[in-house]
């Protein structure tokens, strides 16, 4: 995963059930909640009950990632279609409608649909979704302090916002539904 380093422990409880423990730091550096600069990491922590542990869902490509954007921003028309490297993997993380039927919780992201593109060639594959995006009707918005790159649509009635860090040492992008904040 991303995460700095990441731990998942897990317990038999006596009515057969295993409890687990999955632990994530991240540093602060990435995307994340208000009060980010006044620490340098932050710790996630998610306890479940389950058969197994939980393992992200890894895609080929973003189409279900663009899928699940246009669902929630109400868009129409043509999705963004981008061709990937072939070594690209697709971590998608999906906001919770219902926040009160959910079973465990998605690492902290519970408003936005997120996805991380994770390849070796990280600028051909920014470069072919910033393509994919113009060729769907997104121009870029804004350009965040910190380089990354904010793209609109403004077929919906406030405009539909996808953001994109790229993180070239880690080898990863990151699509998140929504604008950024000042310092990104």
């Amino acid at each position: 995963t991303r995460g700095a380093s990441h731990y998942v422990l897990c317990k038999a409880l006596e009515d057969g059930e295993t409890l687990f423990l999955d632990m994530a730091l991240y540093p602060t550096t990435d995307y994340t909640f208000a009060g980010h600069d006044a620490f340098q990491n932050r710790i996630e922590i998610l306890f479940y009950k389950g058969d197994a542990p939980i393992y992200p869902d890894y895609q080929s490509d973003l189409s279900e990632f663009f899928s699940e954007f246009a669902r929630k921003e109400g868009l129409t028309g043509d999705l963004p279609e981008v061709d990937l490297p072939e070594d690209a993997k697709v971590e998608l993380w999906y906001g919770l409608d219902g926040m009160e039927q959910y079973s465990y919780l998605y690492y902290g992201y519970l408003s936005d649909v997120n996805a991380f593109v994770y390849t070796s060639s990280v600028e051909e594959a920014y470069a072919s979704i910033v393509d994919g995006l113009k060729q769907a009707g997104f121009v870029l918005d804004s350009t965040t302090p910190k380089g990354n790159e904010v793209y609109v649509n403004r077929d919906t009635k406030f405009g539909s916002y996808i953001l994109l860090f790229k993180d070239a040492a880690r080898g990863l992008i990151r699509l998140k539904q929504g604008g950024a904040g000042l310092d990104f």
